[in-house]
């Protein structure tokens, strides 16, 4: 059986290569038209052709069908050759117009059914659909990021910058048609329609997406959410940068809460989209600095550096005198006019 996918692929081939026929016919008869009127016509002292421009504005009028009047042409011979435009030169500029609103109408079905190939670059990739999904597909786009999803449902949302493709990260072809090759990041989570499932063997067929991304495209930055914390290793054997286990987070806060209140109610505030305070990190351009000036300029703007990352992992806030090197800076900042200095 085909699918309904197929099926619209192969009418947009058709009307695609249809549209190159009627293009290239509308042209034929335009300058068809143009040339001979004017040579039959000109010798006319009572037509209304007397240049080449007179004989184009004369068939625009005719195979549009709108007909002024302003230009008339009188020999018999023009008269023929007229009824000769008037049936290829309509039926072909139609043509022309049926091809191109069936390609706009065409185009339009198969991103609605996700069956559209996506065109976007440098974009973020998000499979599957997972509880958090709209507040995550939200967030990205918030960020003004370009972003595709990719899962067996329609997304939540509508936006232009958000393409969708009906599929599933197991398959290598919705994936290019997702933009894998020229995706910077992928975010996979534990595909909902499989909860029936060991959890084991939902976060192997998320651990699997997640390998077929990077063996398609090596460069691309992964994240993937487990259901099993003891999964974890296998994720990272896949080269798999970014792994976060469903609950885990939650669970942390629960304890903190109960230990150390203020703790657990500041690491909410920070995850929470509204909370009055962030995390977020900063490249500098350009080593010729030294800390002291780079942590003067970031306070200055009510922020804070609480980390910096670094080739071998995270550490902690460097010495005011050291040097910077291109270190990725963890910044703290805090949305209200509250003073952040010691």
């Amino acid at each position: 059986m085909v699918s309904i996918s197929a099926f619209l692929n192969n009418i947009k081939k058709l009307l695609r290569d249809n549209l190159w026929k009627a293009s290239i016919l509308s042209v034929i008869m335009l300058i068809y038209s143009t040339i001979s009127e004017y040579l039959i016509e000109n010798p006319i002292n009572s037509s209304g052709i007397h240049s080449l421009f007179e004989s184009l504005w004369w068939t625009m009028q005719t195979i549009t069908t709108v007909g002024y009047g302003d230009v008339t042409i009188v020999g018999t011979y023009g008269k023929l050759n007229a009824m000769l435009v008037m049936v290829f030169g309509i039926g072909s500029f139609s043509f022309l117009l049926v091809s191109i609103a069936a390609e706009i109408l065409d185009a339009t079905i198969l991103r609605r059914i996700g069956a559209k190939v996506t065109r976007m670059k440098d974009h973020v990739i998000v499979c599957n659909y997972g509880s958090n999904g709209k507040e995550i597909l939200e967030s990205i786009l918030k960020e003004k990021e370009s972003l595709v999803y990719l899962g067996g449902s329609k997304p939540p949302i509508d936006n232009d910058k958000l393409d969708f493709v009906n599929g599933s990260p197991l398959e290598d072809e919705d994936l290019k048609k997702a933009g894998i090759m020229s995706a910077k990041m992928v975010v996979i989570f534990p595909d909902e329609r499989s909860t029936g499932k060991n959890p084991n063997a939902t976060d192997a067929e998320t651990i699997l997406s997640a390998m077929n991304a990077r063996r398609l495209n090596p460069d691309a930055f992964i994240i993937v959410e487990l259901m099993n914390e003891s999964n974890s290793s296998h994720a990272r054997k896949g080269g798999i940068q970014e792994i976060i286990v469903r609950g885990k987070l939650s669970s942390y806060l629960i304890m903190k809460s109960i230990k150390e209140g203020n703790v657990g109610k500041f690491i909410q505030n920070i995850l929470e989209p509204t909370g009055q305070v962030e995390i977020s990190e900063l490249t500098l351009n350009g080593k010729e600095k030294i800390y002291r000036e780079i942590y003067e300029s970031i306070e200055a703007e009510n922020k804070r550096v609480i980390a910096v990352v670094g080739k071998q992992g995270i550490f902690p806030k460097p010495n005011e005198d050291s040097k910077y090197n291109g270190e990725t800076l963890l910044i703290l900042n805090f949305k209200s006019n509250q003073s952040v200095k010691a």
